[in-house]
């Protein structure tokens, strides 16, 4: 197999990212009926998986942006869909989930099994490492993921940069806003956790299907190996979904919404960044199965 760069498991989610590694590997030689092969991607990947979750979180012409992203964007750039300031701020955004998963959990890519492209980016991190995700709180700026993804990034975020192509700070108004609210969920949904010994948890950061495979049945061929390594550690499997559409299509996967994540709007807020309410999401939750004997993508 080509070596994408995959870093060992670290800290105290190395057993789980262990596992989740192996269980992906056992499937790579066994695409699924729809076509599909189930890989992990690592570091050499991260050119390929960028493109894949910017075209799919920014959208197109045909296929519906990500709701959170579209509404941070805000009115200059909703619908601009080739516009490159609205893709230079999503990618740097996925850039930056992308090499924590890498780093602290692991990344799935659903490749056509014939032509190799890439179809599909999932980012999964356990439980023990979801403080790598956490840029809002007061120590954020001393955690080692923030300093080390900051220092692969090598800029500050485009909306940082260039205030002026972003409705003049709004724009980092509003990710500050929704990032602080998913901080906030997460440490909520931490205390509410049963404490049971062995308790265990996945928590899927991104997920993203290029617009062109949208409605090929990519998303299960993900979660299908999601939920193997997921049920073979008897483990929760969590995620946030914005807007109406993804929260139908998880609830399709067996997901139940467990809360609803209202973003806090800071005051004082710019008069031009109150053009829209952000999206409505929910965390949303699915609770372990019992484990399948047919390795992955097999029949």
């Amino acid at each position: 197999r080509v070596d994408s760069g995959l870093r060992p498991p670290m800290g105290g989610a190395s057993r789980a990212r262990a596992k989740a590694l192996e269980i992906v590997a056992s499937s790579e030689d066994h695409p699924n009926p729809k076509g599909h092969v189930v890989v992990c991607l690592g570091e050499n990947d991260a050119e390929e998986a960028a493109y894949v979750l910017s075209r799919s979180f920014s959208g197109t012409h045909d296929a519906p942006p990500e709701p959170t992203y579209d509404w941070v964007l805000g009115p200059s750039l909703r619908g601009r869909f080739d516009d490159p300031r609205r893709m230079a701020l999503v990618e740097y955004y996925m850039r930056w989930d992308y090499n924590i998963a890498v780093t602290y959990g692991i990344v799935l890519g659903v490749r056509d099994a014939q032509t190799g492209s890439l179809l599909s980016v999932t980012h999964l991190i356990p439980q023990s490492a979801l403080w790598a995700l956490n840029t809002t709180s007061w120590w954020a700026a001393l955690s080692p993921a923030v300093r080390r993804t900051a220092i692969k990034m090598g800029a500050a975020p485009p909306e940082h940069k260039h205030a002026a192509d972003y409705d003049m700070g709004a724009t980092s108004m509003r990710m500050g806003a929704f990032s602080e609210s998913l901080d906030r969920l997460h440490r909520q949904l931490k205390r509410e956790a049963p404490r049971e010994a062995g308790a265990a948890e996945w928590y899927v950061s991104a997920h993203a299907v290029m617009p062109e495979a949208q409605g090929r049945g990519v998303t299960r061929s993900a979660f299908d190996t999601i939920f193997a390594i997921v049920d073979d550690a008897g483990a929760v499997c969590s995620l946030e979904a914005a807007g109406e559409r993804n929260r139908r299509i998880y609830e399709h996967l067996g997901f139940e919404v467990r809360e609803n994540c209202a973003v806090w709007i800071p005051r004082p807020w710019p008069a031009h960044a109150d053009e829209e309410h952000p999206p409505d999401t929910w965390a949303m939750v699915r609770n372990p199965r019992a484990k399948k004997s047919a390795p992955i993508g097999a029949g």
